[in-house]
């Protein structure tokens, strides 16, 4: 599952230790509501529970919301950036 249709990001559901599964869109609801990799930790770990996940669970959690986060910036910057438009060349500059 993606974050959002222009998105390149594909996040899986995750399997913690104690078997319980984090679906795909619950971890993208996350992502998309919360503001920082803390917030997303204090998420996770105030509905599982921090013994519920080994190290490698919450760092792929972590990962989705960084690509996410970094694809985000990305486009963002490329919308400012095609929002100003192109530079019009000054016909009278040459003379």
């Amino acid at each position: 599952m993606s974050p959002s249709e222009e998105s390149d990001v594909i996040i899986d559901d995750i399997k913690l230790e104690d078997g319980r599964v984090i679906s795909s869109a619950e971890t993208v609801g996350a992502i998309l509501n919360t503001e920082s990799e803390k917030e997303l930790e204090e998420f996770f770990y105030g509905k599982y529970g921090e013994n519920a996940f080994k190290a490698g669970e919450m760092e792929t959690l972590k990962k989705f919301w960084q690509e996410y986060s970094a694809e985000k910036k990305e486009l963002e910057a490329e919308a400012e950036t095609g929002a100003e438009g192109p530079e019009e060349e000054d016909p009278l500059a040459g003379l």
